[in-house]
């Protein structure tokens, strides 16, 4: 991104979908790169949250990218059902 050619009067918006969350350092970086461009919307959502051997790096950079001004979601799976919920509509369909 820090390529972009990005010109200061207009508005960006990016929505950015991937398997997991920025990890500490990428976090940084994003967070630093929003810093400089205050007309660029960051909305992120993933599917997993990324967490290293040093656990708190990762709270801490999410952090800090929130307050960068970046939208961190965790997405769902809407059809997903549990085994338990399956069970119990495989019973209700016998009666």
């Amino acid at each position: 991104m820090s390529a972009w050619q990005i010109d200061p009067r207009l508005s960006y918006s990016v929505t950015w979908f991937c398997s997991w969350s920025p990890c500490f350092g990428c976090a940084l970086h994003l967070a630093q790169f929003l810093s400089e461009h205050p007309n660029l919307r960051l909305r992120i959502f993933a599917a997993r949250l990324y967490f290293c051997e040093d656990k708190n790096s990762e709270p801490e950079g999410l952090r800090r990218l929130k307050a960068a001004g970046a939208h961190i979601a965790v997405m769902t799976f809407k059809g997903k059902r549990s085994a338990k919920q399956g069970e119990t509509e495989k019973k209700d369909a016998q009666k």
